[in-house]
């Protein structure tokens, strides 16, 4: 084990070197003795969907030791930090490109996850991890401590996720399901193409609700001037404040914007 990269509530994680798979690798050491039951199970719930999400775009999940005192999780290095980060040192500037690139790929991983009946509840930049710091970097979706197994049809309407990011639905205590994700993505979109989020606001969180909620998407700023009138109307699909009106997982991956930027003619294959 090397340098520390990270401290999280229940311990630290670590550049390690895996002899075995000759490799650096991320490691969460996790002090089992400072963790609740319910603790623990929300790790080993969170161990269970990186085994069967196996997705390109998901944080590979790659050993676990564990002994009397620590869980030791292994995971593939992301040397990019998270898409927070990898954002702040471009200024908070890609091309459009570039962000539908990610979106399309954020997309696809998400319709996997949701194949599985898995509904992640807090897509964010925080959450999403970059492989390098380079323009070429790709995303990994990591961070599932509040996602759900939903059945088919099944709803929940627990309110969780982080504000600014959550849909109208969740916010409300209403029923929802997958579109919510789609939500998340949506809210990602606009940060990608502008710098900021959509329904912000720096000293009042009711005021976040109250724009989440009510306000229309702004359009108005500068930073829309040179940006495509595709990607203009995918945020105003997927940025719906009615769930029945967004666009579905499959919809975004076959948007005429990702196909003009992102769209791989193999993967549609």
């Amino acid at each position: 084990m090397k340098d520390i990269i990270g401290k999280g509530r229940f311990g630290t994680i670590r550049v390690g070197y895996h002899k075995l798979k000759k490799r650096f690798v991320a490691i969460k050491i996790i002090n089992k003795k400072a963790m609740s039951k319910a603790d623990m199970d929300n790790i080993r719930n969170q161990i269970d969907i990186l085994k069967i999400a196996t997705d390109e775009f998901v944080l590979k999940l790659l050993d676990i030791i564990e002994n009397e005192s620590y869980l030791y999780i292994m995971t593939e290095l992301c040397k990019g930090g998270d898409l927070y980060s990898y954002l702040n040192q471009r200024s908070f500037k890609i091309p459009e490109a570039k962000a539908a690139k990610l979106i399309y790929n954020l997309a696809k991983s998400v319709n996997f996850l949701h194949a599985l009946g898995i509904i992640h509840r807090d897509l964010k930049p925080e959450n999403i991890l970059m492989t390098d710091m380079t323009d070429e970097a790709d995303l990994r979706i990591s961070d599932f401590c509040i996602c759900k197994r939903l059945e088919p049809n099944e709803t929940t309407n627990e309110i969780v996720g982080t504000l600014g990011y959550m849909a109208p639905e969740v916010l409300m205590g209403k029923d929802y399901s997958f579109s919510a994700d789609i939500w998340g993505i949506g809210v990602i979109t606009y940060l990608l193409l502008t710098g900021y989020l959509p329904f912000d606001d720096e000293e009042e969180d009711k005021e976040v609700i109250r724009k989440t909620l009510f306000e229309s998407i702004p359009f108005y700023n500068y930073s829309w001037k040179n940006i495509s009138s595709k990607a203009k109307e995918f945020v105003k699909k997927i940025l719906k404040k009615d769930k029945e009106e967004r666009i579905t997982i499959e919809q975004i991956l076959s948007d005429p914007w990702l196909e003009d930027f992102a769209a791989d003619e193999d993967v549609l294959e």
